[in-house]
């Protein structure tokens, strides 16, 4: 599946998060200083299917480069705890790359050796140095600029829509989940809930994720498509404009599929209001936008421009009505405080 030599002359730094797969693992190459991460997921007592599902992870970060994706480097599979870090010559592991899914499989179902069989699957990807945002929301607790949460909104939009195009449904799409950069970049990540489905618009079953950003369809026919991971788009978008998911607990399925949510706070335009209630919170799914149809939508398309317009640093675009000012998003951006240290 996935080729080339593992880094393995690396400090770790500590752990930055735990799953339900795993843990992510703060890890820094010791010769040039640059900060990575790498997924350690435990194959011990899993079975065939486990161990696919541990690697699709790995399999649709490979497929995917996007600059609003978080980036994949390697995969490899070894025996060791922590096989990424040398903290002396006398624990170093040697790792094995993973080269080819179906062999992987094969030789853990049916191994020719049992003691040799690895003990876990690495993923190494980019370190995003800005955290995730659900932390950003928690530790800032006055409301975000409109003009920051458009170009937030944009690169997310386009992130999900670069994994629909490829046919991967994220399925665990929330503040959790998305990271920024202190640049200001946005990153989808955490792809353990992923499907990677056989044709487009196909449906599949929920087995994975977060109860707060799940749909109307998936409470009351456990179904999810693309547009289950537009609806949960729309929690993050109304949860950064509000810092609360559209719906909680207690009698959460109940209110996600009967109830509208509370109106969002009076400081944001009434285009970006109708954008998250009109096209991402409907509850019929066949009303609610994909991710290529919003991109089309007037204020989407306003946000993109916008966005790009900074990330480029070019000068304003031709048509830009929202006249969104570069430099006021970055001084937000370097605003909000504390970073993730």
């Amino acid at each position: 599946m996935v080729s080339g030599a593992p880094m393995v002359d690396c400090e770790e730094l500590g752990v930055i998060g735990r799953g339900m797969f795993g843990e992510a693992v703060l890890v820094q190459d010791s010769r040039t200083h640059e900060k990575m991460v790498v997924k350690h997921i435990p194959l011990a007592g899993l079975d065939e299917h486990e161990i696919k599902e541990a690697l699709k992870e790995a399999k649709a970060l490979r497929m995917l480069k996007h600059p609003n994706i978080v980036s994949f480097r390697k995969c490899w599979a070894s025996d060791g705890v922590r096989p990424c870090v040398r903290l002396s010559e006398n624990n170093y592991v040697e790792p094995r790359p993973v080269m080819n899914m179906a062999a992987f499989l094969q030789s853990v179902a049916q191994p020719e050796d049992p003691d040799a069989l690895p003990r876990s699957l690495n993923i190494l990807t980019d370190y995003v140095d800005g955290g995730s945002l659900d932390r950003l929301i928690a530790r800032n607790s006055e409301p975000f600029a409109e003009q920051l949460i458009s170009v937030w909104f944009a690169q997310m939009v386009m992130g999900v829509e670069h994994m629909h195009q490829h046919c991967i449904l994220h399925r665990d799409i929330k503040p959790a989940n998305i990271f920024i950069t202190r640049t200001g970049v946005v990153k989808l990540g955490d792809l353990g809930s992923c499907k990677i489905l056989e044709t487009p618009n196909e449906q599949c079953t929920s087995e994975y994720g977060s109860p707060l950003y799940l749909g109307p369809e998936v409470w009351s026919h456990h179904i999810v498509t693309e547009k289950s991971d537009m609806w949960s788009l729309g929690c993050v978008v109304y949860e950064l404009m509000s810092h609360v998911p559209p719906f909680e607990a207690p009698e959460l399925s109940y209110k996600v599929i009967t109830c509208q949510p509370s109106p969002l706070p009076s400081c944001y335009s009434k285009e970006l209001c109708e954008t998250v209630f009109e096209r991402m919170l409907k509850k019929d799914p066949e009303l609610r936008c994909s991710a290529q149809e919003l991109m089309k939508e007037p204020y989407a398309k306003q946000s993109i421009a916008s966005w790009l317009q900074i990330s480029s640093s070019a000068g304003p675009s031709a048509g830009n009505e929202m006249q969104v000012d570069g430099t006021f998003v970055k001084k937000c951006i370097d605003s909000l405080t504390p970073w993730q240290s």
